[in-house]
């Protein structure tokens, strides 16, 4: 039988991203320093993968041996949601425990938490004030980009809010960035609707 004695042991010294507030989809890196701590060199092949709430977004894998006692870095490349909100984001080694370490509690990192922006800017107005049931309305209006981002043929979602429900439409921005779409009032439609626009699956 292998003695524990014999086992390498990974854990972070630290880890670090590149930004904590950023636009969606934007690339990010996670660095991150890990110390063997155990009694023999962990081999290359460790897995490890960044998550976001809790749900896996990158995989990595080790390329080199970390000796024992040795401490080494590495910039896993990340990407940010392309939704907008606050992350939790958390690294992982040897999530399924594949590998025999010493010990497996010290292998989920800290918290960093990552707050991701909507890289536009949405107007938004229906063709008239009033309507009855079964007519259209007609939602139009204009996506504003920062940073330079490109606003044609961006996919956004304007809604319908009716008596506690929503109702989500989707439109396609042209080359200036306008998009468009129609929505038409169910029989029996009474009162008053909200409408506005937003990323799809904001």
């Amino acid at each position: 039988l292998m003695s524990d004695c014999t086992l390498p042991d990974m854990e972070f010294e630290s880890v670090q991203l590149s930004k904590t507030e950023c636009g969606a989809s934007e690339n990010l890196q996670m660095t991150v320093r890990l110390m063997n701590v155990g009694a023999a060199d962990m081999k290359a092949g460790l897995p490890i993968v960044v998550k976001s709430n809790g749900s896996v977004v990158t995989q990595y894998t080790t390329q080199e041996t970390v000796g024992k006692g040795e401490t080494k870095e590495f910039v896993i490349p990340v990407q940010a949601s392309k939704v907008p909100g606050e992350y939790r984001m958390s690294v992982v080694v040897n999530e399924k425990n594949n590998i025999s370490e010493l010990q497996y509690l010290n292998n989920t990192s800290e918290v960093i938490n990552l707050t991701v922006n909507s890289l536009f800017q949405f107007s938004i107005q229906t063709d008239r004030e009033t309507y009855n049931a079964q007519e259209t309305v007609v939602l139009s209006g204009t996506l504003k980009a920062y940073g330079g981002t490109q606003v044609a043929g961006v996919t956004v979602e304007p809604y319908i809010l009716f008596n506690g429900q929503r109702t989500a439409l989707s439109a396609v921005t042209d080359a200036e960035g306008n998009f468009s779409c129609e929505y038409v009032l169910p029989q029996g439609y009474r009162g008053e609707f909200l409408y506005g626009v937003c990323n799809p699956g904001e």
